[in-house]
């Protein structure tokens, strides 16, 4: 809130600046209320239930399951109400109203418990799903070969899945609902070549009444070259279907976000004057200044499809003692990009689709002028690929003492591979151990944990060492108050993060399990981060850590 303090004797502020030696002739205020921040809490709720029957039929061994479940999220956000209490005021001439501004937001004064009392809380957005799933599989042995048997297994699959999203008036993206109905049918051959020698083939088949079909494959084999060591490989294909939101499709486009347009070049005006929104009114492209980038679902997206590789050793020199080590590599192609505004700007006429009309109708010139600013559509595509590859370790020794058995592990990957392209045409960009502006991402080339486990009869205790790997961040522009300038930190380095998990499992009867744990029992605060997968948060990587800090978890299972 702003405004200028009036010029009379005895109005709001004019004592003030006399006695500071300024000329109220010339006094413009600026109030923002100091107070804690404006709050939002996520309420969630899920509702889980799962029936199931196996048994045997002639050779066959089956089972059959029915799984039903719901989970819901409200957002709220609070508000702060100031209207009601007579002290605001708008436009650069309002003077100032209430004297209780120029104080400090304390016990002493009374705007402070007013201005809290009138902050409440507003329902943001909600959303449901649900999800049911239904699944029969069977298995037998086929035959023996040299002992071992030829075991065959197959199943069939129904789900259907419902979505619903609501959001208030004033959000940028809309709500929407879906449902999606999926059915799928497997089978997988397992052959003993040798005794020492096992051979898997898998094959997949999955229909979705959106996006059509998808069948997938794999082959995996394990050859145990003595007691102590063995060889394991595999080969496959998979996918990963789109999801509703991505698909549903809004009645108009929404806002995404905004950006500066340098120019305007020939090819973008004469873009520009082949629009014709409903109003009538002309429109303009904003040559170095704001335009907006909508965007909506898409109802042609195809699944994401991945060809996926792994090699490895496994290692158990004596009973107590196992280590493996896996290297794998996943090549993914079709993945959801949203189409490149660099591309539509570059060649307006091939990106046609690209450019609409900005909805808005800005006026100016006292209201003797109205138009719309172009804006921008890019929806999401299968456009994409990405390559990720690493080696995953895996040590643990146990060892039987006089309180229970304990178990030191330690589990690590190492990444050696994380890249990503855009668009069939980019290049690709590489966002391990370093931030990418083109992927708006950061892999750790290391993320490690170290296990102690403690089992008694009843009774399991672990505690856990998490780390995470230091990464250069993401560049920043900030105002250097010694220097009074604007600078940009580039290349600066987040440093590594580990922190401890404390958890215990208690068997109070047959059916009923107590869990309690202290997450980060150190209480470690994670490092600054000027990257985050999420808007919500600032300053930390919510990816590798938390602004929580220690954190208490209890819960209970019961089994009927």
């Amino acid at each position: 809130m702003s405004g200028r303090i009036v010029n009379t004797p005895g109005s709001v502020g004019y004592a003030e600046m006399v006695a500071n030696g300024m000329n109220p002739g010339f006094g413009f205020y600026f109030w923002q209320p100091n107070l804690r921040a404006l709050r939002q809490n996520f309420d969630k709720s899920q509702m889980r239930a799962v029936a199931g029957l196996r048994g045997e039929w002639g050779p066959w061994d089956y089972h059959a399951n029915i799984y039903q479940s719901t989970s819901r999220v409200v957002q709220n956000q609070e508000m702060g109400n100031y209207n009601d209490l007579g002290i605001t005021n708008t436009g650069p001439s309002s003077p100032l109203l209430d004297a209780r501004l120029l104080r400090p937001l304390d016990e002493q004064n009374t705007l402070t418990a007013q201005l809290l009392n009138a902050r409440y809380w507003d329902q943001q957005a909600s959303g449901q799903t649900s999800f049911t799933a239904t699944e029969f599989r069977a298995s037998r042995p086929l035959f023996k070969i040299q002992g071992k048997d030829v075991m065959l297994g197959w199943g069939i699959e129904a789900r259907h899945e419902r979505a619903e999203s609501v959001v208030n008036a004033t959000a940028a993206q809309p709500g929407f609902q879906g449902k999606r109905r999926n059915t799928a049918a497997y089978a997988e051959l397992q052959i003993p070549v040798r005794p020492d020698w096992d051979v898997i083939a898998a094959l997949r088949s999955d229909h979705y009444n959106d996006v059509g079909s998808t069948h997938n494959a794999k082959l995996a084999t394990r050859w145990a070259m003595n007691s102590s060591l063995a060889f394991r490989g595999s080969v496959g294909t998979g996918f990963r279907a789109p999801s509703i939101g991505q698909m549903h499709v809004a009645n108009a486009p929404f806002r995404h976000s905004t950006f500066t347009l340098a120019e305007c070049t020939t090819a973008m005006l004469a873009r520009t004057s082949q629009l014709v929104p409903s109003t009538g009114f002309p429109v303009v492209c904003p040559a170095n200044g704001p335009a907006r980038i909508f965007t909506n679902g898409n109802g042609g997206l195809r699944p994401e499809k991945s060809t996926q590789a792994s090699l490895g050793l496994a290692f158990m020199p004596f009973r107590n003692l196992s280590m493996s080590a896996d290297y794998w590599r996943v090549d993914m192609r079709d993945t959801l990009q949203f189409e490149s505004l660099s591309a539509a700007l570059a060649d307006p006429d091939r990106f046609a689709s690209a450019y609409m009309v900005d909805p808005s109708v800005v006026t100016r010139n006292f209201g003797t002028e109205s138009f719309h600013y172009l804006g921008f559509l890019l929806k999401m595509q299968n456009l994409g690929a990405s390559v990720k590859e690493g080696v995953d370790i895996d040590v643990r020794y146990r060892m039987p003492t006089d309180w229970g058995r304990l178990m030191i592990g330690a589990q690590a990957t190492h990444m050696l591979t994380s890249k990503e392209k855009i668009s069939p045409n980019a290049q690709w960009s590489s966002d391990l151990a370093a931030y990418s502006a083109i992927t708006d991402l950061v892999t750790p080339r290391m993320r490690g944990r170290l296990m102690f486990n403690l089992e008694k009869l009843n009774m399991n205790w672990q505690l856990n060492a998490n780390f995470n790997s230091a990464y250069r961040d993401r560049n920043i522009s900030a105002f250097n108050l010694e220097t009074s300038r604007t600078e940009t930190i580039a290349g600066r380095k987040v440093g590594s993060y580990l922190t401890w998990d404390l958890f215990g499992i208690y068997q109070l009867t047959p059916s009923t399990r107590v869990r309690i744990g202290i997450a980060n029992l150190t209480d470690r605060q994670p490092p600054l981060s000027f990257y985050s997968p999420t808007t919500a948060v600032w300053g930390v990587n919510s990816q590798n850590s938390s602004l929580l800090g220690r954190t208490v978890q209890v819960g209970m299972t019961y089994r009927f």
